[in-house]
């Protein structure tokens, strides 16, 4: 091992979120991702009105209005509660997403770099499968009328696509479209990197996460958009 650096780790456990930050799904700040949390222009010292008139944070999105459907029926009730489901693994997505950056960024963005027969980069790339892996299941619907199905992979599993909540008019309003978050090229667009990448595919590989991470939080947005709707007119 190389002095100075520390083995890689990682959590086999599916990610969850506490359901009390579900209102939000402002992504934590990513010290590896200026492309999404930092800003890309900072102002002249002295020009306080331009400071002023400048954001350096992402902005706040739409937050989905569980409480007008909680308080309602058994069946909205369970809406709520499907809806919640995906918002919370769209946010666990995420944050694998944001380990996969780390793994890469221990191999690309290290000097020395780990050579290609390291332990530490073999285990950096493994670690980085298994996150792969673990978002493509949770992106997996259980069946046909789980909302879940809006995550999938349309090509590999009959299941997925838009989701259309059961016993009413397909060509209504009470729907939700189809948001692709699993690691294929229709969804996040990762590929598997296998153990034997050169630093020029790894780095290519870590602008990828990034780019992965705003495909990611543009659906998230999408998918606030849909609930929100149907919200409404179950209201």
């Amino acid at each position: 091992m190389v002095k100075g650096h520390r083995p890689f780790t990682m959590c086999w456990d599916r990610c969850t979120v506490k359901t009390e930050n579900i209102h939000s799904i402002d992504p934590p700040p990513a010290r590896l991702d200026p492309q999404l949390d930092q800003p890309t222009h900072k102002p002249a010292l002295g020009d306080e009105r331009h400071q002023r008139s400048v954001i350096f944070e992402t902005p706040p999105l739409d937050h989905i209005r569980f409480n007008k459907l909680e308080k309602s029926n058994a069946r909205s009730q369970d809406m709520a509660g499907q809806i919640r489901n995906v918002h919370e693994t769209m946010a666990a997505i995420d944050g694998h997403l944001q380990k996969m950056q780390s793994q890469l960024a221990g191999i690309v963005k290290m000097y020395p770099p780990y050579p290609p027969e390291s332990s530490e980069r073999i285990e950096a790339l493994r670690q980085f499968s298994a996150l792969r892996n673990m978002i493509d299941r949770l992106a997996t619907p259980a069946g046909a009328d789980d909302m879940h199905k809006i995550l999938g992979d349309a090509d590999l599993n009959p299941n997925a696509g838009d989701w259309q909540m059961p016993g009413v008019n397909p060509s209504g309003q009470r729907h939700i479209r189809h948001q692709p978050v699993h690691s294929g090229k229709s969804g996040l667009d990762l590929p598997e990197p296998g153990l034997n990448g050169t630093d020029d595919q790894l780095s290519r590989l870590f602008d990828r996460t990034t780019t992965a991470r705003q495909v990611l939080l543009e659906r998230r947005r999408a998918f606030i958009s849909d609930a929100n709707r149907l919200i409404t007119t179950m209201s």
